[in-house]
């Protein structure tokens, strides 16, 4: 008994004898042979009738041969041709070669169940010889095992060529090879060299469940039709460099265990690597995909560089897994770029890539560096849900042998995407980032959208150019965010956040309506010489450091309604009539409210200002605040909130109405307000006491002066400029002389209120200008 393994080459008789045997029966004649277990290719001689027969895989029944012959086969040894035309070797085991070189048949030629055996060890010429052969018809090789090389190199074959459970223990050599039909190899396994260099498969070309044991060499192969090497293996390195696939490719559940080089090819068809897996490298350089392309599902164990590859047509890689570096440096994506889904372990390269459509990198897991350095993106860039993270993790697909981690230094814990370019928005929403995300002098034609994300480390936006808007509603920043510099043309709205770090917006251009209501910010802030010309809404918003916003250009209204900082640094000039901007476009209940909010507004700066020993303007806040919380009193009398009156909480009684309108207010208003602004204004006091002698000085004018002195001497009437003369001295309480007689009861009551209006009027203004002294 004989041992032959394809996989391993030939053995040696001596090294399997001690092996164990089991009963089998004979396919000659059903008696029992000797077996040997466990192998694949073994010859079987049978103890009863001495018949041959082989096993070209375990759990197969065996093949039978019909005969042997111990020599040389050549063209004369060829048959004549059968009743279907066909030249046909079958069932024999040849000790010897097949030299068939340089030949030239009309026929289809078939190989079924043979074994061809030359008996020289190591084998110095080719088993099969079809060398500069010309076949015009088939070639078929079928349940056949060839121990040692196949030679086809240079052989043009108009017909077909089909291998089925073919073997060959030595190197297959098919470099040259013309195909004019289609080629079909089913369950081929080359043990050897697979050489088809500068190959032309004019057909269909289909190598499924194909076993290469050693180096593959598709180099400047040219298939016209379409290749199918779907669920092959290529246990050595596989080269299909140069290669021209017009009629598109499939390599559905293919394994490449060594390194894989598809560099400089060119598919002109759809191209589908689904479920494909990549134990080492793989190398797309500068290749070139005219329509669509598919990695779902695929596995790269090792590195995958798809550096300046062009795809024309959609490209998937959905579900992909990556545990080494993933490049696409320089690649051209014309169609949509599918990463949903896709797990890259060890970082990847988008530097200098060109998307002209959407990206979409939904529920990806990116680990390590990923960079996007000088990227172009047209559409849309999509990484909702995305999870960013410095290191990988143990993964319960990860390769035996250890952890799927990307261990970087500390420099190296970033996703790199400086200078990057996208014509669409680019969508961040949901996204989990925990390595630092550097998007300097991004430039976005449409938004940034990151809401719901969380950033466990840095996140820079320095020098970014974003058309959209900037919505980051509910992100958590664990990180400093950068965004000194940058340009929002349509604001920023980043209501509710969590900012735990610096956050930095120096230098900044704001041109539209802003927001950062109900947000925390626990860290540093900085919005030095920052430009907002819409509004700037921080309503809610808590500041557990100062918030300092004096170099801060303000061209719209500002919102501060429930603002809770540590300090508050503003100037005057920066609020003043921008709080009340929006006033005309409120209504009835509406207004009253929104005026509610503007004097809650008012009492956030009158804090600051007071802590910042700014007492002018916190006059000035408290005058505003006052008038504010009037305003707001009056519309919400006579036009209640709906839900007020709902619950009850509203004035509904026409008593209270008539009061606030009639009394409270203009009370309030011209005694508090206009008298001393709110006990701000000693100077407006003053103008009172002047502007009240004025009132007063009816009273005295048209009297006698000899009735308001003692001495009667002079009986002439007061003019204008004496009664005000004398009222002046009745309020402040200093007379003109000495007052003898006032005959009218009305110009004595008169007078009398004069003396205590002014009176009063001088105690408000010591009282107001004494306040304003100490402060």
């Amino acid at each position: 008994m004989e041992q032959v393994d394809t996989r391993h080459g030939v053995e040696n008789v001596s090294e399997v004898r001690g092996r164990r045997q089991r009963a089998a029966t004979c396919p000659h004649c059903a008696a029992g042979f000797a077996q040997e277990l466990g192998a694949v290719g073994t010859r079987h001689e049978c103890t009863s009738c001495g018949g041959l027969s082989v096993t070209l895989e375990p759990g197969r029944r065996p093949v039978p041969l019909a005969r042997r012959l111990s020599r040389q086969l050549t063209v004369a040894d060829l048959p004549a041709p059968d009743a279907q035309g066909r030249v046909v070797l079958e069932g024999f085991w040849l000790d010897g070669t097949l030299e068939l070189a340089e030949l030239d048949l009309a026929h289809p030629l078939v190989l079924h169940r043979c074994v061809i055996a030359p008996p020289t060890e190591p084998h110095d010429r080719a088993a099969i010889n079809l060398r500069r052969s010309r076949l015009a018809a088939d070639l078929t090789l079928i349940d056949t095992l060839i121990l040692g090389p196949l030679d086809l190199h240079d052989t043009t074959l108009a017909g077909s060529l089909v291998f089925r459970n073919v073997h060959v223990t030595g190197e297959l050599d098919a470099s040259g090879l013309c195909v004019g039909g289609d080629a079909h190899a089913w369950n081929l396994v080359c043990a050897g060299l697979a050489n088809f260099h500068q190959c032309r498969f004019e057909g269909d070309t289909a190598l499924r469940e194909c076993h290469f044991r050693e180096e593959t060499n598709f180099n400047d192969v040219t298939f016209a039709g379409e290749a199918n090497l779907s669920c092959s293996s290529f246990h050595g390195p596989c080269d299909f460099g140069g290669s021209d696939m017009s009629g598109g490719a499939e390599f559905y559940s293919t394994t490449f265990h060594g390194p894989a080089d598809f560099t400089q090819v060119a598919v002109f068809a759809w191209t589908d690597f689904t479920a494909s897996h990549f134990v080492s490298s793989l190398g797309f350089h500068a290749a070139t995909f005219h329509n669509g392309v598919e990695f779902s599902n695929a596995r790269f164990d090792g590195e995958a560089d798809f550096s300046r590859a062009a795809f024309q047509g959609d490209v998937s890689f959905t579900h992909a897994h990556a545990y080494g570096t993933v490049g696409f440096a320089g690649a051209n994506f014309e169609g949509k770029a599918d990463f949903r889904h896709t797990r890259l372990f060890a970082g990847c390269d988008f530097s200098g890539a060109r998307f002209n459509d959407t990206a979409f990198f939904q529920s990806a897991r990116l680990r390590g560096v990923v960079r996007m350095n000088q990227a172009n993106i047209a559409g849309q860039l999509r990484l909702e849900h995305a999870r960013l993270q410095l290191e990988g993790e143990e993964s319960e697909s990860a390769p035996a042998g250890g952890r799927v981690a990307a261990h970087f230094g500390a420099s190296g814990h970033a996703v790199e995407m400086q200078g990057v370019r996208v014509g669409g928005e680019f969508v961040l929403d949901g996204a989990h980032i925990g390595a630092a995300l550097l998007l300097d002098k991004l430039d976005l034609n449409d938004g940034l959208s990151m809401q719901g994300a969380t950033f466990e480390a840095e996140l820079s936006l320095q020098g970014a150019v974003v058309a959209g808007a900037v919505r980051a509603n509910h992100s958590v920043f664990c990180g400093p965010v950068h965004m000194a510099e940058a340009t929002l043309g349509s604001g920023i709205l980043a209501r509710g956040i969590r900012a735990h770090d610096l956050w930095n917006m120096s230098d900044t251009k704001i041109t539209a309506p802003s927001s950062f209501s109900q947000s925390i910010f626990t860290g540093r802030n900085q919005f030095d010489r920052t430009k907002i010309r819409g509004r700037f809404d921080i309503t809610g918003a808590s500041f557990t450091e100062k918030l300092d916003l004096t170099l801060v250009q303000f061209d719209a209204n500002l919102r501060l309604d429930g603002l809770r900082a540590e300090l508050l640094i503003i100037q005057r000039h920066q609020v003043e009539g921008r709080l009340e901007s929006e006033m005309h476009a409120r209504r009835g209940g509406e207004l009253g409210r929104y005026w509610r909010d503007v004097a809650r507004e008012y009492g956030i700066l009158k804090r600051s200002f007071r802590m910042q020993g700014q007492y002018v303007d916190m006059d000035w806040a408290h005058h505003r605040y006052c008038q504010s919380d009037r305003k707001a009193r009056t519309y919400e009398a006579f036009n209640p909130d709906p839900d007020s009156l709902k619950h009850g909480t509203a004035r509904r009684s026409w008593l209270g109405y008539w009061f606030e309108r009639s009394i409270r207010n203009p009370f309030e208003k011209v005694l508090v307000d206009w008298t001393c602004g709110y006990g701000t204004r000693p100077i407006r006091v003053l103008v009172t006491m002047l502007f009240a002698a004025v009132l007063f000085m009816p009273a005295y004018y048209g009297m006698e002066q000899s009735m308001l002195t003692a001495e009667p001497e002079e009986t002439n009437t007061l003019t204008l400029a004496d009664a005000y003369f004398v009222a002046l001295g009745a309020q402040f309480a200093v007379g003109v002389d000495r007052i003898v007689v006032m005959p009218e009861v009305g110009r004595r009551v008169w007078g009398m209120i004069g003396v205590f209006v002014g009176l009063g009027l001088l105690t408000l203004f010591i009282s107001t200008l004494s306040r304003k002294m100490i402060q």
